[in-house]
C-alpha cells in the first residue's frame, strides 16, 4: 500500500508449519529522497490473547537509509504453540525524511485454519 509520502509498506505472515510463523514487512521508498528506518515493533495477540510488542529485525543496523525504490525487510518470528484460530499483527515502523520522525502503522489479521496445530 502506497501513501502520498512515497513510502510503500506491507505486512505479510508466513505459515512456517512446526516452527511457527514469520512476520515480515517490507518497506519500499518509492520517493527520489532518501528515507530512513529508524526501526520498529509489532504488536501480536493470538486468539484474543495479547502476546505483547516484539521488536522488528532489520539486519544489523539500527537505522536504514533508503534510496528511491530501495527495500528493507524487518521481520519476527512467533512460535506457535497448540495451533492457532486468529493471529493479528500490528506493525509500526519509525521512519523519516530529514529530521521528523514519522510513525507508520499497519495491520494484518489471519483467521482460522491457516496455522496447523502439530501432533
Amino acid at each position: 500500500m502506497a501513501d502520498i509520502d512515497g513510502i510503500s509498506q506491507q505486512l505479510e505472515i508466513r505459515d512456517l508449519g512446526a516452527k511457527g510463523c514469520e512476520v515480515i514487512v517490507t518497506v519500499v521508498n518509492e520517493s527520489e529522497e532518501q528515507l530512513y528506518v529508524r526501526g520498529g515493533v509489532v504488536e501480536v495477540s493470538k486468539d484474543g490473547k495479547d502476546l505483547g510488542r516484539h521488536r522488528l529485525s532489520f539486519g544489523t543496523n539500527d537505522k536504514i537509509e533508503l534510496g528511491q525504490f530501495e527495500i528493507a525487510h524487518g521481520r519476527f518470528h512467533i512460535a506457535v504453540e497448540g495451533g492457532v484460530h486468529d493471529l493479528h499483527c500490528r506493525a509500526q515502523l519509525d521512519c523519516s525524511r530529514g529530521d521528523g520522525v514519522e510513525t507508520r502503522r499497519i495491520s494484518r489479521r489471519i483467521k482460522t485454519g491457516t496455522f496447523r496445530r502439530q501432533p
